[in-house]
C-alpha cells in the first residue's frame, strides 16, 4: 500500500503570457535554453529557466501569434 497525496500548486504560480511576432526571439533572449520550433513545437511544456528564474512554460498561440505561457512561483 501506497501513502500519497497530490497538491495543487497551481494557484501559488503567476502566469505571464508573452505574445508578440518575434516571442521566440525574446524568449531565447532571456533563457539559455533552445526553443527553436523543432525543440519546442505548439502546446509543448519545457521547465526553463529564464532570466534566473525557474519557469513551467507553455507553447500556445493567442490571437493568430506565436506565443508563449510563463508561470512562476
Amino acid at each position: 500500500r501506497l501513502e500519497c497525496g497530490l497538491v495543487n500548486v497551481t494557484g501559488h504560480m503567476a502566469a505571464v503570457n508573452l505574445a508578440v511576432p518575434k516571442a521566440r526571439e525574446v524568449l531565447a533572449a532571456l533563457t539559455g535554453s533552445d526553443v527553436r520550433e523543432a525543440v519546442f513545437p505548439y502546446l509543448a511544456a519545457r521547465e526553463l529557466e529564464i532570466a534566473g528564474i525557474a519557469a513551467r512554460v507553455l507553447r500556445v498561440g493567442f490571437v493568430g501569434e506565436l506565443g508563449y505561457e510563463i508561470h512562476v512561483p
